[in-house]
């Protein structure tokens, strides 16, 4: 009796292992340390069959004084379409569209009147407004992503593509106004969330 249990424990240990090591893992979690210098970035995909997965990337800005003064969080739905290989690993191509709400610093110089080259302007006094305001836009990308680690479990994901996206950080002014500087925000469409030139490098782990 005793030989009958242990053949049946070792059977069911056996069964387990097989099980395990088959075990198809088709959900990815990954963080971008490259995002790290003006935000947090997390991607979280799902494999819904052989060359498909979907997922988000979620991403939360904080001010860098070097580069901006705006906060926010996007989030980006996303799907993805793999070629040769099978999902998720190999070149693929991916669409996303995206939306957030975000907050902007400006610095708004007052003059006593509009500008104009026929006359000269008085300076009266400059103030920082904050202009709070919800951007959307759509992105494409091509990437490749690759499986790694003994137990296949870990993964490195890269894309480049374009997207282009709505609102800016710009605020409504009067005539007698001005933005200071006027490229204060430039990095809004060059690091920031409605950055032109799209791109991500993320390292993640399957499960």
């Amino acid at each position: 009796m005793k030989k009958v249990t242990l053949l049946l424990l070792l059977s069911t240990l056996s069964l387990s292992v097989i099980a395990q090591e088959k075990q198809d893992f088709k959900n990815i979690i990954g963080i971008s340390p490259l995002q790290l210098f003006n935000g947090v970035r997390i991607k979280y995909e799902r494999t819904l069959n052989e060359k498909i997965t979907y997922g988000g990337i979620l991403t939360g800005y904080y001010p860098n004084p070097a580069f901006h003064s705006y906060t926010g969080v996007q989030i980006a739905p996303t799907i993805r379409g793999f070629f040769k290989e099978n999902a998720p690993k190999g070149f693929y191509v991916q669409a996303k569209i995206l939306g957030g709400i975000y907050s902007a610093e400006n610095t708004i110089e007052i003059y006593d009147k509009p500008y104009s080259p026929d006359y000269e302007r008085i300076y009266i006094k400059s103030e920082d407004r904050i202009k709070k305001f919800a951007s959307f836009g759509v992105g494409m990308a091509i990437g490749f992503q690759t499986v790694w680690g003994e137990k296949k479990r870990m993964i490195l994901d890269m894309n480049l593509g374009l997207k282009y996206m709505g609102n800016s950080p710009s605020p409504k002014l009067k005539d007698n106004e001005e933005r200071f500087p006027e490229t204060k925000h430039l990095n809004w469409y060059v690091f920031g969330p409605a950055s032109i030139v799209d791109g991500l490098i993320s390292i993640g782990y399957r499960f």
